[in-house]
């Protein structure tokens, strides 16, 4: 095997191996022949198959296997003999030329096999120690007082109504159909039935629902407006519209009480285990903003200290993958996904920022991690898995099935345990210092750093 470097500039290499023809030709023809001993092909006794007939068969399905094994084989032999991490898989081209030419020539042992390798390195850093990082530990009571306060809460957001006789006064809840019509054509794609909206709120048109009270169930009102050039609706927006409400009915709010009504409204049995329930969640939510913090500290702190070169077919994988989950946020029906005219210019800046962070922060951890012998057991893979599996009831065999043949999955189950492990090796050798807050506080926070997590192609 010979390896001649081609282009070597910053983190970027673009290389050559040359792999002998007789080293390829003799793997070729060995397939070749085994095939030929066991071949039951009609015409010809078993093992009497010629060479060249099996070849005209065989050939080009052999070729192609052999040259994905050299690839697997070789492509990690190169890279170990320089001394070089590939930060993704690179880019490999065979042979240039022809395709049919250079087939035949390579199934004939008249050429060498030649592998264009093209790919981005990690950089090589040296990790200090982690003696000046100091973190702050937000401590946060979940006492009765706050549980009673986040039970009030839910009781609000919760409400039940009413029906009542009277006219809907603001605050009551109706329930209408309406049409929309423009110049005096009614648009049945925006027009509804039994819609229900909070009288005085801007949920369904601002600045119109305001005008409904004082109308009792059985009562029509019509309203005209003019909708504003940046209505969400496009093909609504700047238009004058006619409205028209049949009031179907009208219900006013009772008091928001934490009872076992609320429970069992919540699909609970009594309001006992309604506020176990809570009380657990509200407990859970602020381990994981309590980490969140810490983790994002952690992440300040690397892309502080270690200042490098970033590969770009990182920076780019990462970014793109933001993009793709943005579009997905904001268009979820799936059409013109790739389209970033919908994305702010400062937003689309922001997301490169938080791509090359990710990036950075994952190289590092990856670098730590590996200096440290930190590793992610078969046993915690599994644990992972099976988390995975419990998501889609029914459907465990397939997923089973997709993790066992797909590396790239069983990566990716793999990815955040070594993250976190490797965040707790820091953390160990970090200075911690405890900080009372309030769960306002806390989860403030949390809303802010949602983000933070690291880049799975590394870590």
């Amino acid at each position: 095997m010979q390896i001649i470097e081609k282009f070597s500039e910053g983190l970027n290499r673009e290389l050559d191996v040359v792999i002998p023809s007789n080293q390829l030709t003799e793997s070729f023809n060995k397939r070749l022949e085994d095939i030929r001993s066991t071949a039951h092909i009609k015409g010809f006794r078993p093992g009497k198959v010629p060479f060249s007939h099996i070849k005209s068969i065989y050939g080009k399905s052999i070729l192609s296997e052999i040259i994905d094994d050299l690839i697997k084989k070789t492509v990690p032999e190169v890279l170990s003999k320089r001394d070089e991490r590939a930060a993704m898989r690179p880019k490999i081209t065979i042979n240039e030329g022809d395709e049919e030419e250079t087939t035949s020539r390579l199934m004939d042992g008249s050429i060498d096999l030649k592998l264009g390798l093209s790919y981005d390195i990690l950089p090589k850093i040296e990790i200090n120690l982690f003696d000046d990082l100091q973190i702050t530990r937000d401590v946060c009571e979940i006492d009765d007082k706050e549980i009673d306060k986040h039970m009030s809460d839910i009781a609000e957001k919760n409400i039940a109504f009413e029906v009542k006789e009277k006219e809907a006064a603001i605050g009551d809840r109706i329930t209408v159909d309406y049409t929309l019509s423009v110049d005096d054509v009614v648009l049945k794609d925006h027009s509804k039935e039994n819609i229900q909206f909070i009288v005085g709120s801007e949920e369904l048109f601002p600045e119109t629902t305001n005008t409904l009270v004082d109308l009792k169930a059985g009562e029509h009102k019509e309203i005209e407006r003019v909708f504003p050039e940046d209505h969400s609706i496009k093909d609504l927006a700047g238009k004058k519209v006619k409205l028209n409400f049949s009031i179907k009915e009208v219900s006013s709010p009772l008091p928001a009480i934490v009872n076992d009504d609320l429970a069992i409204r919540l699909g609970f049995e009594s309001e006992a285990i309604m506020r176990d329930f809570f009380s657990n969640q509200i407990k859970k939510q602020s381990e994981v903003a309590v980490r969140q913090k810490l983790k994002r500290q952690v992440i300040d702190y690397l892309n502080e200290k270690y200042i490098f070169d970033i590969p770009q077919s990182l920076l780019d994988n990462e970014y793109n993958g933001i993009l793709q989950q943005i579009r997905s946020e904001m268009n979820p029906s799936g059409n013109d996904m790739q389209n970033n005219d919908s994305i702010k210019e400062e937003d689309l800046q922001d997301y490169r920022v938080l791509a090359e962070r990710r990036v950075r922060a994952g190289i590092v951890l990856g670098t730590i991690g590996e200096k440290n012998s930190i590793e992610v057991t078969e046993e915690e893979i599994k644990s992972a898995l099976y988390q995975q599996l419990s998501r889609f009831p029914g459907h465990e065999k397939k997923m089973l099935d997709y993790f066992q043949n797909s590396p790239n999955a069983i990566a990716e189950l793999r990815a955040p345990i070594f993250e976190e492990k490797v965040i707790d090796y820091i953390l160990k050798n970090a200075q911690i210092v405890d900080k009372k807050v309030t769960i306002e506080q806390l989860f403030s926070y949390s809303d802010e750093s949602s983000q933070d997590e690291v880049s799975n192609e590394i870590s």
